[in-house]
């Protein structure tokens, strides 16, 4: 890792970021299967909510009703009918309860028009008739005939409710098969949406890595060069780099530059010094050398 240059880390960090926005791509997708329409986890709520509705009898759906209607029609035995008759007391306040729910809910036309309007008024007249007439032919056991009232108005009207529920069923199903669809089709849109995105991240984080990566390396490869150059013993210590940004290595480039200007002005003097030096020593030589010479001469003359 120490040994790794520049560029090659942050192409390293961007690696990474690719990485870590594909595993994200990953987990989402696992986690949106997970908990999509039609998914594992969608399918066990839904079967846990079939088995109650397969069990227990729908409140809104008033064959309980029925079948306790049916009871009492067959029973001679007052405190029976009593019995039952509190029974209805309690389905009817059950319908009224999940009926006043969905009332609140269900916003379609379409099925408010056969399930909170033709279906509650079916039922609504079915427990009328129960609570009323039904329970008051049963008590009456010397001339009552509950019978009459169960197959002639009763039967009808919980055939009628009947028709409104399997109509509410078909509309349901359909809508929901339409949602299903739908769904799948939105969920389909949002992992591609998703993908693409990830996609497009990586594209733009690897070209912003790129321009950071060549931002970064190329004032510094300047430097590199500058100091190879000087460190060759042919340097142009007049050569500076070109600051082009102001983080740190623009500042970096001022300071080198700073540097080589006063290297360059000291080298400067040395020269001058030196050459100051060599005229003074040339001029130095020329006189002791005129002066060897002058007293050569002079000892010639005396002999």
């Amino acid at each position: 890792m120490k040994d790794l240059k520049i560029s090659g880390k942050l192409i390293m960090l961007v690696s990474i970021f690719g990485v870590g926005i594909s595993i994200m791509y990953m987990f989402s997708y696992l986690a949106i299967s997970r908990v999509k329409v039609n998914g594992p986890i969608y399918k066990t709520i839904i079967n846990g909510k079939d088995i109650i509705a397969d069990i227990l009898p729908p409140p809104a759906y008033i064959i309980e009703a029925y079948l306790t209607s049916y009871q009492i029609a067959s029973t001679k035995d007052s405190s029976e009918i009593n019995r039952l008759a509190e029974k209805l007391k309690i389905l009817h306040s059950d319908f009224d309860s999940r009926y006043s729910y969905w009332n609140k809910i269900i916003k379609d036309e379409k099925l408010k028009k056969e399930f909170l309007e033709s279906a509650y008024k079916n039922g609504t007249d079915f427990f009328a008739i129960a609570e009323g007439e039904l329970i008051s032919e049963a008590l009456n056991t010397d001339t009552g005939n509950p019978s009459a009232i169960l197959s002639d108005k009763l039967t009808p009207i919980y055939n009628a409710h009947r028709l409104n529920v399997d109509n509410t069923v078909k509309i349901v199903t359909d809508s929901n098969l339409l949602i299903e669809k739908n769904s799948s089709k939105e969920l389909k849109f949002i992992l591609i949406s998703i993908f693409l995105t990830c996609i497009i991240l990586i594209i733009i984080i690897g070209l912003i890595g790129t321009f950071i990566s060549k931002l970064i390396t190329t004032p510094i490869n300047n430097m590199k060069n500058q100091l190879k150059e000087i460190s060759s013993g042919q340097g142009d210590l007049s050569l500076r780099i070109p600051v082009t940004s102001n983080d740190e290595i623009g500042d970096m480039a001022i300071y080198f530059n700073s540097f080589m200007a006063k290297l360059e002005s000291l080298i400067r003097e040395v020269k001058n010094v030196s050459s100051e030096v060599s005229e003074f020593s040339i001029s130095l030589l020329n006189d002791v050398k005129g002066a060897v010479e002058g007293n050569s001469i002079d000892s010639d003359n005396k002999y």
